[in-house]
């Protein structure tokens, strides 16, 4: 779902709440005069043109006053001294200062970038009646407490009408609803929407805008993780709860986004920086994970939570996520153990559970697992990315007759364990076309008798390596170690008669690239593999290469880093 132009007006109030710090300069003012008469009305114009959606804050030095401006009435507040805008793509925000009888200080102010995260302070601005230095300068403390804006000077009062205000000025005077608002918008269901003032479960306009103005004048109870989160409901998801449901079935609701993730899955952790997730939301991440260093780098100092097998508990608890990723149907029982326990433990908690490395659900699985984290435009890139590769090795498949499958026998880390029917890796497989002449074995991973695997005579043979059979991968460029294993392979007794030996297309691949979320890249390898003259123009390693620079942004060449295939 996509934020409404009319509501980007609502979710730019934000971008007052954050604390100032140097983040450059996007942000410039100028005076019509430094050094006004006395009681002369003077303009300052703030040039923000870097600002897609943000705010500044301006600070007046004691005795100047706020004399008006042609910013949007509801885009404009004051308390005291301060003056608040919201930025949605103006260029400039003018504004008048009515100068004192006497007296000399500096204005000062902050921005922020809402998009982009960023904020910072705006170089002050010296004022001068009659270019009069006066002692102590009349300068307002920018002082900000976390959170909240710079407070008024001290002879200010909140609640008050702003000082010399000019009669008739409209900003003041708020409607009576929004008034009644902004009193009642701290009553916030901890599980519900933020700033949900009536409770309905739906967060609209005037409530959404109550909200941020209750907590920019530093009242109610709302946290500036209560408004961002607000915002986040009120532009992603149209200011209502979000309904997903998982692999396994279960609908959750969320009501607000995940700021705290632990993934006891690499595949869901790959798929989240492949939709542009920001990882630094990631606080914990499964051990298996943390040890690829070479693959999430990013990862090496983040907490390690064990795996689903035996996980941490104890640690989880600690960090308090608000999101736990898990599989949906590898080993349910243990999974379902662990859900239960975070449910337990952590009220509110979010458990999904996705696999994230089976064809027929993955593309659904990144569409869900995108609108949960509002990366829903990254999250259309990536399947179309994905599906462009299975859908063209489907299509060319599709058709071949079974009796003129290549009949292929793909072998497991272990010597003579192959799989069958039901497995992911024969999904894969049967995708690229091919023929598994023990897909009918009862067993998912069958140990499979020598002789029998001579008389099937394949036409291809394919041996995987990694996790049982250390080769390749992502770590160094270990070509040998695979060459190595394809050797031994066209060496057994028996084998040298193999049609698939005879006629050298026997190959090696790495497991990265066939089980887990780069499945696509080892499915294409196979393709490639059993019928060479139908996919001529398939380049797996282009793909592959692409997968890793445009969605997982890692700079790594596969020109001269890695080893997945061989030959």
């Amino acid at each position: 779902m996509r934020p409404s132009a009319n509501r980007l007006f609502y979710l730019a109030l934000l971008l007052m709440i954050l604390p100032a710090a140097a983040y450059g300069a996007p942000v410039t003012r100028s005076l019509s005069t430094a050094e006004p008469g006395a009681g002369e009305v003077f303009t300052v114009s703030l040039s923000v043109g870097d600002i897609p959606l943000g705010g500044v804050v301006e600070t007046l030095p004691g005795g100047y006053i706020f004399a008006g401006t042609e910013h949007p009435d509801d885009r404009t507040l004051i308390r005291g001294q301060m003056i608040a805008f919201t930025v949605a793509d103006e260029a400039v925000i003018t504004y008048s200062v009515k100068a004192p009888a006497s007296g000399s200080g500096d204005i000062v102010g902050v921005w922020e970038d809402f998009a982009a995260e960023a904020h910072g302070e705006i170089v002050p601005s010296h004022v001068a009646v009659d270019g009069v230095e006066v002692p102590g300068g009349g300068r307002v403390s920018t002082h900000r407490r976390p959170g909240r804006l710079a407070p008024p000077p001290p002879h200010s009062d909140r609640r008050s009408l702003p000082c010399g205000t000019p009669p008739g000025w409209s900003a003041m005077k708020r409607p009576l609803l929004v008034i009644a608002l902004l009193l009642i918008a701290a009553a916030v269901s901890a599980t519900g929407i933020p700033g949900d003032a009536d409770g309905n479960g739906i967060l609209d306009e005037h409530e959404y805008r109550a909200a941020a103005l209750t907590y920019l004048v530093g009242e109610g109870d709302l946290t500036r993780t209560d408004i961002q989160d607000a915002a986040w409901v009120f532009t992603h998801w149209d200011g209502r709860p979000l309904e997903i449901t998982d692999s396994t079935g279960q609908t959750l609701t969320l009501t607000r986004p995940l700021r705290r993730v632990v993934t006891f899955s690499g595949e869901a952790l790959e798929t989240l920086r492949s939709l542009g997730f920001d990882m630094d939301r990631i606080v914990a991440v499964d051990k298996y994970s943390h040890e690829k260093i070479i693959f999430f780098p990013e990862c090496a100092e983040k907490a390690n939570v064990g795996s689903w097998l035996s996980p941490d508990m104890e640690r989880i608890l600690t960090l308090k996520p608000d999101a736990v990723f898990l599989y949906a149907t590898i080993t349910t029982a243990t999974c379902d153990e662990i859900q239960q326990k975070l449910e337990a433990g952590i009220p509110g908690i979010r458990v999904l559970r996705f696999d994230c490395f089976k064809p027929a659900t993955y593309p659904d699985e990144i569409r869900t697992i995108a609108a949960a984290t509002g990366c829903e435009d990254r999250g259309d890139e990536f399947v179309a990315f994905y599906t462009s590769v299975m859908d063209r090795i489907r299509t060319e498949t599709a058709g071949i007759p079974d009796d003129e499958k290549t009949r292929v026998y793909f072998e497991y880390w272990t010597d003579y364990k192959t799989f069958a029917a039901g497995s992911g890796y024969n999904e894969k497989l049967e995708i690229a076309g091919g023929y598994n002449p023990f897909g009918g074995e009862s067993a998912e991973y069958p140990e499979i008798d020598p002789e029998a695997v001579i008389v099937s005579n394949p036409e291809v043979i394919v041996k995987l390596t990694g996790q049982q059979l250390a080769a390749g991968g992502y770590v160094g460029r270990d070509i040998a170690a695979l060459e190595a294993t394809r050797s031994a392979i066209t060496k057994r007794p028996g084998w040298a008669r193999l049609a698939g030996v005879d006629d050298d297309r026997v190959h090696v691949i790495h497991s990265d690239i066939l089980g887990g979320a780069q499945h696509f890249i080892g499915t294409a390898y196979l393709a490639k593999w059993f019928y060479p003259d139908r996919f001529t123009d398939l380049d797996p390693n282009a793909i592959h290469q692409r997968y890793l620079t445009e969605f997982q942004g890692l700079d790594f060449n596969l020109a001269a880093e890695g080893a997945f295939v061989y030959p």
